[in-house]
């Protein structure tokens, strides 16, 4: 049996934070093995990055 082909997502934000919370739960609940996801975002870097550990601390309930 061959591997699956891999599937990259690429989350591009400009001043919609707002949406992107329900798109990375969408992309994290997918159930396809070989899936890799990329961002970019107009977001200070730093912003960006509390954003993402608030957002996933919720969805693994910490």
């Amino acid at each position: 049996m061959s591997a699956l082909p891999l599937i990259s997502v690429c989350v591009i934000n400009y001043n919609g934070k707002e949406y992107v919370a329900d798109t990375i739960e969408s992309i994290i609940g997918q159930t396809y093995p070989a899936l890799r996801s990329y961002s970019v975002t107009t977001l200070r870097l730093m912003t960006w990055f509390g954003f993402l550990s608030e957002l996933f601390m919720k969805l693994v309930g910490i």
